[in-house]
């Protein structure tokens, strides 16, 4: 983190794929405010999972809530 971000902040985000093969991504990412770098991340991994493989949104969702009660998650 390079600065504060406060509310009403209007924050940018620009990524950049830096290499992919065909079940993982690396990327890097900058998110600004008014042109001003406020926080930067280099070789972040990303799984590729197929759309059809995800969980539909609301089971998503109620497993975070269940993480969230136990005390896993934010």
């Amino acid at each position: 983190f390079l600065r504060d971000v406060r509310p009403g902040d209007v924050v940018d985000l620009h990524g950049e794929v830096v290499s992919m093969t065909g079940e993982i991504a690396v990327l890097t990412a900058v998110a600004s405010v008014g042109g001003t770098p406020v926080c930067e991340a280099d070789d972040i991994m990303c799984a590729l999972i197929a759309a059809d493989d995800l969980e539909d949104a609301a089971a998503s969702g109620r497993m975070l809530d269940l993480l969230r009660r136990a005390g896993g998650g934010t």
